[in-house]
C-alpha cells in the first residue's frame, strides 16, 4: 500500500508493505526430532518527506521493519551432544523490530551538507548462558533484549576558488550495544552495555591546474569504548597527513606520487610503535596515434613501512587485529587497448 504526492516544493511518499511467510523446520537430534510448519507476517512501514526550493534540499526519511526469529531458535530440539554445553531453543521469542530515521539538508550552491541518522532495535535476539558451578554445565538459549541503538551525524563543506578546491568533513557517532554475558561463571547471566563513541574530521586542499593536480589532506579519528559490566575504558586516536599529486608532461608521460604519514596513540599503544610513512610513485607513458598503448612502472610502499591494524570493542572485551602486509614491491606493466570507438 503506497501514497505519493509531489508539489512545487514539497513531496511525500509513504508505504506499508506486508510479507506473509510460510516456514518449515525438520530436524533430528539423537532421539529428539521436530517437523513443523509456521505462518507469520512481516511489516515494513516507511515515509519520505522532501522539500526543495532554489538551492536548498531537505529530506526526512523514516523506515522500519519486523523480523521473525528463526524456527531453529524457537523450536529446535535441545542439543545434548556435549554434556558440558547444552544448547536450547526458546518458543517465547518475540519478533525483532528495527527502525531508522535520517534527516539531511543540502545547499548545492554554498557546498554545505548536514546529515543526522539514528536507529533503534526492539526485541533484539541474543544468547544467554546459565552456568552450574557444581557440575560445570553451561546451558545456552536465545532471549529477547532491548537497549540497542545508535546515532550519528555528518557535516560537509566544499568551496572552489579558481584552481583551488577546499573540502572539509566532520562527523560523530554514539552507539549502545547490549548483551548478556557470564564472565564470572555465575548462575545467571548479567546485562552488559557497551558504549562506543566515534569522532572524525577530514580537511583537504587541492590545486587543480590544467597540467595536473596537487592535493594536501589531513585526517583525525577518535574512538572511545566503555563497558558497564567489565568496567573497561579504552580509547584510540589516529592521525594521518598526506600529499599526493600527478603531472601530465609532453609526449604522453604522466608522473604520479602519493605519501601518507600516520600515527596513533591510546590505551595499550606504545609511543612511536605504529608510526608509518607509506610512499608510492609511478610513471606512465601513453603512445601511438590514439594513445592506445601504455607502459607504466609502479613502486609501491617505497619505504616498506605499511602496517594494517584494526581495533574494535564488543560486550566481552577489546579486540585488535594485525594483518601482515606484502611490503615494498616494484612492478612494470604493458597495456594495449584493442577496442575502437564506433563511427556512424
Amino acid at each position: 500500500m503506497q501514497f505519493q504526492y509531489q508539489g512545487k516544493a514539497w513531496g511525500i511518499r509513504a508505504s506499508l508493505q506486508m510479507y506473509p511467510q510460510r516456514r518449515t523446520l525438520k530436524q533430528e537430534n539423537g532421539q529428539s526430532q521436530i517437523d513443523t510448519m509456521a505462518w507469520s507476517v512481516e511489516w515494513r512501514p516507511s515515509i519520505n518527506l522532501t522539500y526543495r526550493k532554489e538551492d536548498n534540499y531537505f529530506v526526512i526519511n523514516y523506515s522500519g521493519g519486523t523480523r521473525q526469529p528463526s524456527l531453529s531458535d524457537m523450536l529446535a530440539p535441545t542439543d545434548y551432544s556435549s554434556p558440558l554445553y547444552i544448547r536450547k531453543s526458546n518458543p517465547n521469542l518475540r519478533p525483532l523490530y528495527m527502525q531508522g530515521l535520517n534527516v539531511m539538508f543540502n545547499n548545492f550552491k554554498k557546498g554545505i551538507m548536514v546529515s543526522l541518522m539514528a536507529s533503534q532495535q526492539f526485541n533484539s535476539i541474543t544468547r544467554a548462558t546459565l552456568y552450574n558451578p557444581e557440575t560445570g554445565v553451561r546451558e545456552t538459549f536465545p532471549v529477547n533484549i532491548n537497549g540497542n541503538w545508535n546515532i550519528s551525524g555528518v557535516f560537509r563543506y566544499q568551496k572552489r576558488i579558481k584552481d583551488f578546491n577546499l573540502s572539509a568533513n566532520a562527523g560523530g557517532s554514539f552507539a549502545q550495544d547490549v548483551n548478556l554475558i557470564n564472565e564470572n561463571q555465575s548462575e545467571q547471566p548479567e546485562r552488559s552495555a557497551t558504549h562506543n563513541t566515534g569522532l572524525n574530521s577530514d580537511l583537504r586542499l587541492s590545486y587543480q591546474p590544467k597540467w595536473g593536480n596537487l592535493d594536501l589532506n589531513g585526517r583525525w579519528n577518535f574512538q572511545h569504548s566503555s563497558n558497564s559490566l567489565l568496567e573497561t575504558d579504552t580509547y584510540t586516536r589516529n592521525y594521518t597527513f598526506g600529499l599526493n599529486g600527478f603531472a601530465d608532461l609532453p609526449g604522453g608521460i604522466q608522473l604520479r606520487t602519493d605519501a601518507n604519514y600516520s600515527f596513533r596513540n591510546g590505551t595499550n599503544i606504545k609511543k612511536g610503535e605504529d608510526d608509518q610513512i607509506v610512499w608510492n610513485a609511478s610513471i606512465t607513458w601513453r603512445f601511438l596515434k590514439k594513445k592506445q598503448a601504455e607502459i607504466s612502472a609502479n613502486w609501491v610502499d617505497i619505504l616498506s613501512q605499511q602496517k594494517n591494524y584494526f581495533r574494535g570493542t564488543m560486550a566481552d572485551g577489546l579486540y585488535e587485529n594485525h594483518t601482515q602486509q606484502i611490503g615494498s614491491y616494484f612492478i612494470v606493466s604493458v597495456k594495449y587497448r584493442f577496442n575502437q570507438p564506433l563511427h556512424k
